[in-house]
């Protein structure tokens, strides 16, 4: 009786594992099929990016892009000298300050939070609402805005 009892114990043991196992396998199977399915799909929208974005009206050399680092971190370029670009787009952060609105030069904070600058050349147009053309454009306006770095004229 022993004898048999334990025979059926690994018998059933043997076939719950290896249905288990194949179960496994076959949800495994279906995950990877979605998956390349899912990743099939997004290469019709989605490609490697440039190494550069070279704006053909304004060629990327590299003393424009150590220029660009400079100017990029400089508070200079706000009025009371509180904030650079990084403030409210820091690099360490992925390009934003991780707040609801970015506090201005004189401390109020504006109306909108600050979109990640990461890849922002590539982008079709700038700013939440798309005001501006490309990152040249865009460049000047948080420089002359009240609320943001507050200087009050291009001169």
């Amino acid at each position: 009786m022993k004898k048999q009892f334990l025979l059926i114990l690994i018998s059933s043991t043997l076939v719950f594992g290896c249905n288990q196992a194949t179960d496994k396998n076959a949800t495994e199977a279906k995950s990877t099929k979605a998956k390349d399915e899912v990743l099939v799909k997004a290469q019709k929208y989605f490609a490697v990016l440039p190494e550069t974005a070279d704006n053909p009206d304004n060629k990327v050399t590299i003393p424009k892009v150590k220029l660009g680092k400079i100017l990029y971190n400089d508070t200079r370029l706000s009025l009371e000298g509180n904030n650079s670009c990084n403030s409210c787009h820091n690099l360490a952060t992925y390009g934003v300050d991780n707040l609801p609105t970015s506090p201005g030069d004189a401390g109020n904070n504006g109306t909108r939070n600050s979109p990640t600058v990461f890849n922002a050349a590539f982008h079709f147009t700038q700013f939440w609402d798309g005001r501006e053309k490309d990152v040249e454009a865009q460049a000047g306006g948080p420089v002359l805005n009240p609320v943001e770095m507050n200087i009050p004229s291009e001169e």
